[in-house]
């Protein structure tokens, strides 16, 4: 089931309909009231909470309308038609966004196009009613503009500003109107202000997933990746670190199964936290960080490892895992072949694994 919340804000805040969804989703969701012609408003909306599992999408939307009036009076000796597409009429606002954090999203426009209207000869007064004038009350209007417009974040390096403690905000405006483009043998008269909502939607791998997975996008040192580790000097692939078991603090069967390293040292580790960005490690990237622990060193056969192996430790007593909470794994191995960098190791893709009572 998706996972909605809603912000309290001094402004109002909505909560998104509940509706059946991907268990990997969760949004948060704020209104903004009346924002009037050159004002600006500002929605905070909470962090990916790291715990549910790794971010692989952000989605910014921010949906908008306009309320308000709009007058017109003719001011001609004789009849005269106003409203519709052709005279002009419609009024609307564009309202530019501002995110405090990585992503773009092009500002809303939505706007009121009011429906034709006969009005007579100037009855002598400019007061948006009688015979030659009519005022419009509008609420929630969209016109056709682009009322609705969203932003996609799915680069490492921009995801990673969306994670963790702390907020993001999204700012509105100042906003700009847009029309009426009327004739001046018409007056017009408007007062308008925007309704506008803001959702940020997370999309994510629930524990445990992978992590530090070379992409095709030319992160690792040489040549690119399938979401394995970096390519090695025996398989362009990449090394993969992969789990089974159950990460239960009071049954631990966890296993980290290493494979398609070379037949070398394997050092398996682990850390309280994680980089979505890695870094350039060796021939590969290191995305574990935070405090370090490790595991235990294995020799590769067939290019292939485990931990914990017979008489090891369980990966929770090794690792010092004492209470529920996420913990970070990889494994760095040796490559001496003429590969790459002068460096002489890689290391796997990265493992998240989320450990339970």
């Amino acid at each position: 089931m998706r996972t909605t919340t809603s912000l309290a804000l001094a402004l109002t805040t909505i909560a998104l309909a509940t509706a059946p969804a991907r268990a990997d989703e969760v949004a948060h969701s704020a209104s903004l009231a009346a924002i009037p012609v050159g004002g600006s408003a500002t929605a905070t909306l909470p962090k990916f909470d790291p715990n549910l599992g790794v971010l692989r999408l952000v989605r910014i939307t921010v949906a908008a309308n306009v309320s308000g009036t709009l007058g017109f009076e003719n001011l001609n000796a004789a009849p005269q038609a106003v409203g519709g597409y052709a005279s002009g009429a419609g009024v609307g606002m564009l309202l530019p966004v501002t995110l405090s954090a990585a992503g773009y999203v092009a500002g809303p426009n939505p706007g009121f196009i009011p429906d034709t209207v006969d009005l007579a000869a100037y009855d002598g007064a400019v007061d948006y009613a009688g015979p030659s004038g009519v005022t419009h009350a509008f609420t929630g209007a969209t016109g056709d503009g682009a009322p609705t417009q969203s932003g996609d974040v799915y680069q490492p390096s921009g995801i990673a500003t969306y994670a963790g403690s702390g907020t993001v905000s999204v700012t509105l405006g100042p906003t700009y109107q847009q029309g009426p483009g009327i004739p001046p043998s018409i007056a017009s008269s408007q007062s308008i202000a925007a309704d506008a909502t803001i959702t940020v939607r997370y999309t994510y791998d629930p524990l445990p997933t992978s992590i530090c997975g070379a992409s095709g996008l030319g992160s690792c040192p040489c040549g690119s990746g399938t979401g394995a580790g970096c390519p090695n000097s025996v398989n362009p692939a990449g090394a993969t670190l992969a789990s089974s078991g159950s990460a239960s603090l009071a049954n631990d069967t966890l296993l980290l199964s290493g494979a398609g390293m070379t037949n070398s040292n394997a050092l398996y580790f682990q850390g309280t936290s994680f980089q979505y960005a890695g870094v350039l490690y060796g021939d590969g990237l290191l995305c574990v960080s935070g405090s370090f622990i490790r595991l235990g060193t294995k020799t590769n056969s067939a290019g292939a490892s485990q931990y914990p192996a017979a008489g090891d430790l369980p990966v929770s007593v090794r690792g010092g895992v004492t209470a529920p909470g996420t913990r970070y794994y990889q494994v760095m191995y040796r490559d001496n072949g003429a590969y790459c960098t002068s460096a002489t190791y890689n290391t796997t893709n990265g493992r998240a694994i989320g450990w339970g009572l």
